[in-house]
This record gives C-alpha cells, structure tokens and sequence, in this order.
C-alpha cells in the first residue's frame, strides 16, 4: 500500500479530534477551555506532519504503524474530554471536572510519542516532550491557576520555536 494513502486513517482520527475542538470556540465557553483548544489544534497540527513525515518508516510494519495509530486516538481522545457538550451551560465547572483526565490523557499521548520516536527514529524533539510530561502532570495533580497558565505559555512558546524553526521534510 502507498505510505501516502495509509495517512488518510491517522487523518481522519485528528479529524474527529479537530471537530470536537472546534466547539470550544462557542460563545460562554470558558476561557481556558478555548485558550487549551487553540494548543491542541497547534499540536494536532505539528503531529500531523511528524506522522506524515514519519509514515514511509512504518508504512511497511503493521506493528509500528498500530502504535503510531496510538498517538492520534489518545490526542483525539483529549480532545473528546476538554470539549463540553451542547447541553453543558457551566463550562467553567466542567473543566475542572475533566482537568485531570485531560492533563493524564495528554500525559499518555507525550509518553506514546516518546517511546514511537524512540523505536523508529528520533526526530529531535524528545527533550521537549521529557519537558513536558512532568509539567502536564503537575497540571494534573496540581490543580491551581498559575500553574496551568505557565504550562500552556511554555508549551505554546515550545510550538512556536518549533513551527519557526524546524523544517519538515514531508
């Protein structure tokens, strides 16, 4: 099979991720809900091309290519979680309620993308993901404002470097 056809099933797992985050721009929305929408579309976006740069490595083993499917379903996953439903007219209380689940979830896809990086090639950026399991487990288990507020300034700040200076070979 192409290795360029095999990224239409991780595209079309961000896609429903994409959708999902794309209902955290609705008016009365809590702000860190939209504020976190925006990283993640930054970072579904970086993803994106890191698997697509990476899909002729595992184009040819069906293991590797069933993990690196791992990595979109938990990110997508996370998406599903910070997103509140239509009928959900307190969004600030239920970002709180998920705040654990969705720093956990974004925690697992960090570590997947380690250990993916790790068995199929390093791209570079597993310093910054070893940055930023522990910062989004802090955001996990320490649930305070300032906290989550540093951690997604660094992680925005880490995607901009990246976007402004890494140059994918796609």
């Amino acid at each position: 099979m192409d290795p360029k056809t095999l990224l239409l099933i991780p595209g079309v797992i961000y896609g429903v991720g994409l959708a999902d985050l794309l209902k955290a721009f609705k008016p009365k929305v809590y702000w860190e809900i939209t504020a976190m929408a925006i990283l993640l579309i930054l970072t579904l976006t970086f993803n994106w091309f890191l698997f697509a740069e990476k899909i002729g490595v595992v184009a040819d083993n069906i293991g590797l290519f069933a993990l690196t499917l791992v990595s979109p379903m938990l990110f997508t996953r996370a998406c599903n979680v910070l997103t509140p439903e239509a009928d959900n007219h307190d969004t600030r209380a239920y970002y709180f309620e998920v705040l654990k689940p969705l720093f956990l979830l974004l925690t697992a896809h960090t570590l997947v993308n380690v250990i993916i990086q790790t068995l199929i090639e390093n791209d570079g950026f597993n310093l910054f993901r070893f940055i930023g399991i522990p910062l989004l487990l802090l955001c996990a288990f320490y649930q305070k404002l300032w906290v989550r507020l540093l951690v997604m300034l660094a992680i925005g700040g880490i995607i901009v470097y990246i976007f402004t200076t890494y140059q994918l070979e796609v």
